[in-house]
């Protein structure tokens, strides 16, 4: 959460600052052509300030270079419509437009780069490059017949061209360039071997021989927009001829499109498809003599990229899909394949599952939702020697692992501190794991004088032993779940630490660290976690059937580990769903702790009406017909600012009631409760000609706390958007009334109640002095205060 000044979308100067930084380091990294870097740091950037052009325009041309031309066009846009005159924008946004192959629209961006630079010779060359394309495409349509064009490999004429073989040994020899004769040659008998491929070529290898995948044979580079843009036409031209340069756009026409070894494994360049049903003989029977179509197969095989998220999603290039796991674990079913190879980038390793050079293999037959996870043969994956770790060993942590290795005990940290440590965070607790029992180690610290609390937890294996009088450490016994019951948990101790792991709820809260530094990773938390991915052990419906409480807990984990609001496997929604009526069982109590911080967290609405869909508002309370109207709003207003939980899920009650019915089912506390009704009560609009007069007096006539009623006045600000009004009354300082009850009985206002109604009239009046009435002036409007109230007055 950041300042309130982010109400109107303004920053602090301290943010400002940061998001400069951000960018000068992504500038550098860019310079180093470390591209994806430099897309990182632009992106937190705009993240601390989403308002400068400049980042979204620096953060385009990186991903031009990265060839995700869709999210350039996106960046490219963004920063025009932040910044009209932001000439870049447009060049950025010309490049992009240029790589998908729209040269009108890019011509137009051009077009307003060379007015507003008329001395820019490169934006000049680039507009004059794109309108002669431009041009060009409009005389060939207009030209067009019905007649197929003629080949330009039918008008080349190799008769005369003798002893090709032995000239073409004696250039090579040279080391000059190829004569145009020789480069024919070889250009027109590769054409005729790609015109007698299919579209998809089967490969055939026998067992005994070994066969190495080193790339595809036809990519999304081979077209002629790449061509134009990347200089290889201008290349050829200025070597060769204009014709050579159309030789080769029918040539790389005829290259196929994917090879399938042995029916078990197929290779392409880019990736799967926006439909499950696509088969290999659907391949084979493409139609590939021309260039590559903005959709379909056809395109997909050469633009498509995987991602780590389930389901698919619009492409970063801007042609072609974004595939998940789930897809390509459909499709290699469909088509009986063992794997996949596709190999556009080399360093994409999301959804490997076998170690290759190549960027992507998928197994068939890989088990996503085994009831029993399979953990690593050898759960050590590194030696932590960070900072932060470091800084965790105080004088009592070191003499709690002295303890327990003379005594002969393994103790490892668990749980939340490995995650936060591996994420450079240092934990703001930690929590030990033990191979010894509850009494062995009461033995252990009874024999070494150390006091011992909260002897509570020893029936679940906790023992918290108190070092140097000053730090308590929790220490649970290792333990394996022999019953539930959806709430609690029958525990049997046990020596072995993989077990223990399996019973934990999810992967990136499985990790143990041994106090060498030694990271324990039996079930693949830290890939998750560098992923940024949230999943449960092993099957979701077991460890979710353990303990209920465990669906709002991967909501929470998902706010704090995810990086999109909205990339959920959706066998993890599934199984979420499926248990959404577990959390009747789980106590008010529990249910509130975990959504307040899901509330506070990132992606709060986004999380919220994820849970909502999945039927998880009534077990918790939440009611029927949410406002999510309302929810929508006020999430927009107060995403930048620190928050109340409960001025969010506010918005999602359309009356008092609501709130009290959702106070029945968790148990809040007086202060979030009477915090909801005081929002519901005062989110509308209070029209006065002096804005803050309204909420100014609904402290000075609180009947609770002055303090409650202003935080909550604050958090109807929030709520609401009112961010000027919000600062005004920051500053306001509470100025005493003048008036008090002992001196209304003097000037004859009856005692009880009475003096309460007569103290908040002349509130009223002190008010609309501004408080500058004295006691005096205000004495004086007692008798039409009285006679307003129909109240006698006493002499």
């Amino acid at each position: 959460m950041s300042t309130n000044s982010e109400i109107t979308g303004k920053n602090s100067p301290e943010e400002a600052e940061l998001a400069e930084k951000f960018k000068t380091e992504a500038n550098e990294c860019f310079k180093k052509q470390d591209f994806n870097k430099a897309i990182e740091l632009y992106s937190k950037a705009i993240d601390i300030n989403p308002n400068v052009a400049v980042y979204y325009g620096n953060r385009s041309i990186a991903y031009l270079k990265t060839e995700c031309f869709g999210y350039a066009l996106t960046d490219a846009s963004k920063a025009i419509e932040l910044d009209k005159s932001y000439v870049k924008g447009y060049y950025r946004r010309a490049a992009a437009h240029m790589s998908l192959g729209k040269f009108k629209l890019a011509l137009r961006d051009y077009e307003t780069v060379t007015t507003a630079r008329p001395n820019d010779k490169d934006a000049k060359a680039k507009y004059m490059e794109c309108n002669k394309i431009v041009k060009k495409i409009a005389f060939e349509k207009a030209i067009a017949v019905d007649d197929c064009k003629k080949s330009i490999a039918d008008s080349i004429n190799l008769e005369n061209m003798e002893r090709f073989m032995k000239d073409l040994m004696e250039s090579y020899k040279k080391q000059g360039k190829l004569h145009r004769k020789y480069a024919y040659k070889i250009l027109l008998d590769v054409k005729q071997l790609f015109m007698s491929q299919p579209s998809l070529v089967d490969i055939k290898i026998e067992d005994k021989n070994k066969f190495t995948v080193c790339g595809d044979i036809h990519g999304n580079h081979e077209s002629q927009t790449m061509n134009q843009m990347y200089g290889f036409e201008g290349e050829v031209k200025s070597k060769y001829t204009a014709q050579m340069s159309e030789l080769f756009t029918e040539v790389y026409n005829w290259l196929p499109l994917a090879h399938c070894l042995n029916s078990r494994v197929l290779v392409m360049h880019g990736g799967l498809f926006s439909r499950d049903d696509v088969t290999l003989d659907e391949i084979r029977k493409i139609d590939r003599n021309r260039q590559p179509p903005e959709d379909g197969v056809m395109c997909e095989l050469l633009w498509s990229d995987p991602q780590e998220q389930q389901g698919r999603a619009p492409s970063k290039r801007g042609v072609g899909v974004q595939f998940g796991p789930d897809v390509t674990e459909k499709f290699v079913e469909l088509n009986k394949l063992d794997y996949i190879i596709r190999s556009h980038e080399i360093t994409w390793a999301k959804q490997n599952c076998l170690p290759s050079a190549v960027p992507l293999f998928f197994k068939r037959n890989r088990n996503f939702a085994a009831s029993k996870p399979v953990p690593r043969e050898d759960p050590v994956i590194m030696k932590l020697d960070s900072p932060e770790f470091k800084s965790i060993f105080t004088t009592e942590l070191t003499k709690l692992a002295t303890i327990f290795k003379e005594y002969g005990y393994e103790i490892r940290i668990a749980g939340g501190a490995v995650r936060d440590l591996l994420l450079k965070q240092k934990p703001k607790d930690l929590d030990f794991a033990t191979t010894a029992t509850p009494e062995q180690m009461k033995e252990m610290f009874s024999a070494e004088e150390i006091r011992m609390i909260n002897v509570n937890g020893e029936k679940h294996g906790t023992v918290t032993p108190r070092i140097n009088d000053s730090v308590n450490f929790e220490v649970t016994t290792l333990r394996i779940d022999v019953r539930t019951d959806g709430r609690h948990a029958e525990v049997e101790f046990t020596t072995d630490w993989k077990l223990d792991a399996n019973r934990r709820d999810l992967t990136i809260n499985s990790m143990f660290l041994g106090l060498d530094g030694t990271v324990y990773d039996y079930f693949s938390g830290y890939e998750d976690l560098q992923k940024r991915r949230v999943a449960f052990v092993g099957d979701a419906n077991t460890r979710i059937r353990e303990d209920y409480l465990r669906i709002l807990r991967y909501f929470r984990f998902y706010g704090r580990i995810a990086q999109d609001p909205d990339k959920h496997e959706e066998k993890t929604l599934q199984s979420i769903q499926d248990n959404a009526d577990g959390l009747k069982r789980i106590s008010g109590e529990r249910i509130w702790t975990e959504l307040q911080q899901i509330l506070e967290g990132n992606f709060a609405c986004e999380l919220v009406k994820t849970m909502l869909s999945l039927d998880l508002g009534p077990p918790i309370g939440l009611p029927e017909n949410p406002n999510l109207v309302e929810f929508d709003k006020v999430w927009q207003r107060v995403k930048h600012l620190k928050y109340h939980s409960m001025t969010l899920l506010s918005a999602l009650f359309r009356n008092q009631e609501e709130v009290m019915t959702f106070h029945s089912r968790v148990k809040l506390s007086a202060y979030d409760r009477d915090l909801g009704l005081f929002i519901l009560a005062n989110r509308e609009d209070k029209p006065s000609i002096k804005p803050l007069r309204p909420y100014q007096m609904l402290v000075l006539t609180t009947k609770v706390k002055v303090s409650d009623t202003r935080k909550w006045v604050e958090e109807v600000f929030k709520y609401r958007g009112n961010a000027e009004l919000l600062q005004q009354f920051m500053e306001w300082e509470i100025p005493k009334f003048p008036v008090s009850g002992h001196m209304l009985k003097e000037n004859g206002v009856p005692g009880g109640k009475r003096i309460g109604l007569v103290l908040n009239k002349l509130k009223e009046h002190w008010a609309d002095s501004d408080f500058t009435a004295s006691s005096e002036d205000l004495l004086k409007q007692i008798p039409t205060v009285l006679s307003e109230l129909d109240i006698p007055i006493t002499r």
